[in-house]
């Protein structure tokens, strides 16, 4: 998977579930936020705000990379291009159904797919190729609960940078939970492992294939007009 069409990160498939894992917790408290704002609750506004800031910096040192703190990805697929890029991976533009590359649409993101049974579209946007397939493989393997922070949102999600003093690493840490993979995941990146053995348990059920380089087998997206999509939410989101 170190091809020259694309920069990629040389990291160990465990790691990269690691990785994974951080990025949905950004994704879930993401949808935290929007859902914060549209209920006008402030403080549950900042704490998830917090929350997002402190799953960036652990990201960041996951990847090696600060300028990651900032970035506007990891965070769930918008409808308009959960679309697109179904489009994309129906056309076959890419060697895998559920990971695309946003090339086309004028990004340097990549897109993994997929679907679930309760749950409907799920989609993630992240910085490349490796850590999509590892999303994707997670949306394959892991458990129904550690899906839901992939759920397709209605209009893009996002956070800026940290304006009103809401980034908190420490408080966050303190207030995550050790039992939830991706909660143990971002608190240990951030240099406080969890006490039990949660996150480790979670990782080991959800191994990395054997070669980074192994592809998930192909098969045909859903038509969007075929899956059910999250409801409508507010018009659009405050930071």
């Amino acid at each position: 998977m170190t091809g020259p069409d694309y920069p990629l990160l040389t990291i160990p498939g465990q790691d990269l579930f690691q990785m994974a894992h951080v990025a949905a917790f950004i994704a879930d408290r993401l949808h935290r936020h929007k859902g914060a704002v549209d209920a006008h609750d402030r403080q549950g506004r900042r704490e998830a705000a917090r929350d997002v800031h402190a799953g960036r910096a652990a990201f960041a040192k996951l990847v090696g990379d600060p300028d990651a703190v900032s970035a506007a990805v990891p965070r769930p697929l918008d409808q308009a291009t959960y679309e697109e890029a179904e489009k994309l991976a129906a056309r076959g533009e890419n060697r895998t159904a559920t990971v695309v590359s946003l090339a086309p649409l004028g990004r340097t993101t990549w897109a993994a797919l997929g679907q679930a049974p309760g749950i409907g579209q799920l989609g993630a946007e992240v910085p490349n190729r490796e850590l999509a397939e590892a999303v994707a493989e997670q949306m394959r393997t892991a458990p129904r609960q550690d899906l839901l922070p992939w759920q397709v949102s209605r209009e893009p999600l996002g956070l800026g940078t940290d304006r009103w003093g809401t980034a908190d690493e420490d408080a966050a840490v303190k207030s995550l939970d050790p039992a939830v993979a991706r909660e143990a995941a971002v608190a240990g990146a951030l240099g406080n492992p969890p006490a039990n053995s949660a996150a480790a348990a979670a990782s080991a059920a959800m191994a990395a294939p054997t070669t980074a380089a192994a592809a998930p087998a192909r098969t045909a997206p859903t038509p969007a007009s075929a899956i059910s999509a999250p409801k409508p939410s507010a018009a659009h989101l405050q930071r």
